[in-house]
């Protein structure tokens, strides 16, 4: 009931309407929900159980959280990685610069404080592109990083954000307008792929068209060979003379 409240609460503020207008939907869905509970209540038979979680077991899961950090692997959903905490500490450190004469040209040491941050986030946001923040979006972001180990040596994947971060309202904007780039740029190459017979739009989502794609060629007998391939961006190298 907490989640369909905030859920509510963030539809009625994006469509500038009142909250209490969706009061009575908000009780009926607590009263179904209650019935529904009370009618499995009536049939349901208690089962004796014993946990697996003794206190040895949960003594080595204590000593597992001491020394390392649980952290997912980059373009590996699913897997984890166990890293220790100092390496994982150094890592951070060492791309932030701390310690060390020069710091990393993508940060910058600031000593303003927290709130200071927060308002500045608050006024840019309201002031420049007229976006309301909620109650909830009140932290800053933090830094954490993902081993990428499909790299030799393994290397790092640096993620700075928060759920509820100061600036989420900015970063719901920017998502929606590039979907519909997407989606534009999308649609004008189905239309070309209609009429010359080419594919020229290799961007997918999720793998849903790649499994179809297979699937397709599957059913058709006429696949002979698979290759994947990585695309990297060609950057030009200029030359600068006086």
């Amino acid at each position: 009931m907490e989640g369909l409240k905030n859920c509510v609460s963030s539809w009625c503020n994006k469509n500038a309407i009142k909250s209490s207008f969706l009061s009575q939907y908000i009780e009926n869905v607590d009263s179904l929900v209650d019935k529904r509970i009370s009618d499995l209540k009536k049939n349901m038979k208690s089962l004796s159980f014993t946990t697996s979680f003794h206190q040895e077991i949960k003594n080595e899961l204590e000593i597992l959280q001491q020394k390392y950090v649980m952290v997912p692997i980059d373009k590996a959903s699913g897997n984890v990685a166990f890293v220790c905490k100092r390496f994982y500490l150094k890592v951070l450190l060492d791309e932030l610069g701390y310690g060390k004469s020069n710091l990393n040209a993508t940060y910058e040491q600031i000593t303003t404080s927290v709130e200071d941050i927060k308002s500045k986030h608050v006024n840019f946001l309201s002031d420049k592109f007229k976006l309301k923040q909620l109650s909830s979006e009140s932290k800053l972001p933090n830094i954490y990083w993902l081993p990428k180990m499909h790299k030799t040596p393994i290397k790092f994947r640096f993620i700075i954000t928060a759920p509820d971060c100061t600036i989420k309202p900015l970063a719901k904007s920017l998502t929606s307008i590039f979907s519909l780039f997407y989606k534009q740029i999308e649609s004008y190459n189905k239309k070309c792929s209609f009429f010359s017979g080419v594919n020229t739009f290799w961007v997918i989502q999720n793998n849903q068209p790649v499994i179809k794609a297979i699937k397709k060629i599957n059913d058709r007998r006429q696949g002979r060979s698979i290759e994947t391939f990585i695309f990297l961006p060609c950057i030009p190298k200029y030359h600068i003379t006086s």
